[in-house]
């Protein structure tokens, strides 16, 4: 299979041994015969049968295609980290199903490593909207773990 040098990525090209249908539907890039990647669209179906096997959602029929990888997910911060930050004044918390605001954290000792809760989100002083309790939105994107 071909590779396929996409935005800084190397992506193989797509290219399954049977039909294919999606649902939902993923994201790829298609690429016209000259193996030049034209756009992103959404991958809806691969038929063998047609000369050009992938179908987006426009219903276009392209030959060639390569499936683009998740975006990566921000790491929630973990029960330490949450607690630490808030407690040196950086912030609010809530449960996403409670209106009552804290501004700390508890957890069992056990859990000092463990992800904090799905169900909290977080809010600077600064800010008005909550905000998932991620390691980039608590302390920037240059954060680095201390060890």
């Amino acid at each position: 299979m071909a590779t396929i040098n996409y935005n800084g990525m190397e992506l193989e090209e797509f290219a399954p041994e049977d039909n294919r249908f999606f649902n939902p539907p993923v994201k790829a890039v298609f690429i016209n015969a000259d193996h030049v990647p034209i756009r992103e669209k959404m991958l809806y179906s691969f038929d063998k049968r047609f000369k050009c096997p992938f179908t987006d959602e426009e219903n276009l029929c392209w030959p060639h295609c390569a499936l683009l990888p998740d975006p990566p997910v921000p790491r929630r911060a973990t029960n330490r980290e949450l607690a630490r930050w808030l407690i040196e004044g950086n912030a609010q918390i809530r449960h996403s199903d409670s209106d009552m605001v804290y501004v700390g954290w508890n957890y069992k000792e056990f859990e000092d490593d463990f992800p904090c809760s799905n169900n909290v989100l977080v809010r600077k002083w600064s800010d008005t909207e909550w905000h998932e309790p991620t390691v980039d939105y608590l302390f920037g994107e240059t954060y680095k773990e201390a060890k």
